[in-house]
C-alpha cells in the first residue's frame, strides 16, 4: 500500500489524526484557537485537493474558494463538532475503549489511507493505474490529446 500512497495523502491523513488526540473541551483560550484553527486548515487542505480531480476541470481559484467556503462553515459550527467529540469519547470509554482518543485518531488516520490507496488504484481513462498527483509523466508517455491529422 505505501507505493501507492503520496506524501500529500499521508499528511492529509495524519494530520487529521494527530489533531483528533486533543480533547477540546479541556482546551481554553490559545490551546483552543489553535485547535480549532488546525481542524480548519486540515479541512480547507482536505477540500483543496478532493476539488483537484481532473473529471471536475476546477480552476485552482475555484478549488480554493471551496476550501475556504468549506474551512469557514466548519469554523461556524466547531462547538457542535466539539460536543458531538466529547460525547463520543465519553460513550466509547462508557463501552470499555481504553484511550478512545488515541483509538478513534489511529482508525481513522487507517481509513484515510485506506481510502486514498483505494482511490490510486482506480483506473485512468486508458486503463493504467492512477500514478498519482506527483508523478511526472516520462517523455514517451505524453501524448497530445488533439492530434492534426495530415
Amino acid at each position: 500500500m505505501a507505493g501507492l500512497l503520496t506524501t500529500r495523502d499521508v499528511a492529509l491523513a495524519v494530520a487529521p489524526g494527530l489533531l483528533s488526540l486533543a480533547d477540546p473541551s479541556a482546551l481554553s483560550g490559545r490551546g483552543l484557537a489553535a485547535y480549532r484553527l488546525g481542524v480548519a486548515a486540515t479541512t480547507v487542505a482536505s477540500t483543496v485537493v478532493e476539488l483537484d480531480d481532473p473529471d471536475l476541470h476546477a480552476p485552482p481559484a475555484v478549488r480554493w474558494a471551496g476550501g475556504v467556503a468549506v474551512g469557514a462553515l466548519l469554523w461556524r459550527t466547531m462547538p457542535r463538532w466539539e460536543r458531538a467529540d466529547v460525547a463520543l469519547h465519553r460513550w466509547l470509554t462508557a463501552h470499555g475503549v481504553p484511550r478512545s482518543r488515541l483509538v478513534v485518531a489511529t482508525l481513522s488516520t487507517a481509513a484515510v489511507l485506506a481510502l486514498a490507496a483505494l482511490e490510486r488504484r482506480r483506473p485512468t481513462d486508458d486503463g493504467q493505474l492512477d500514478p498519482g498527483p506527483d508523478h511526472e509523466p516520462d517523455s514517451e508517455q505524453v501524448r497530445d490529446p488533439d492530434p492534426v491529422v495530415g
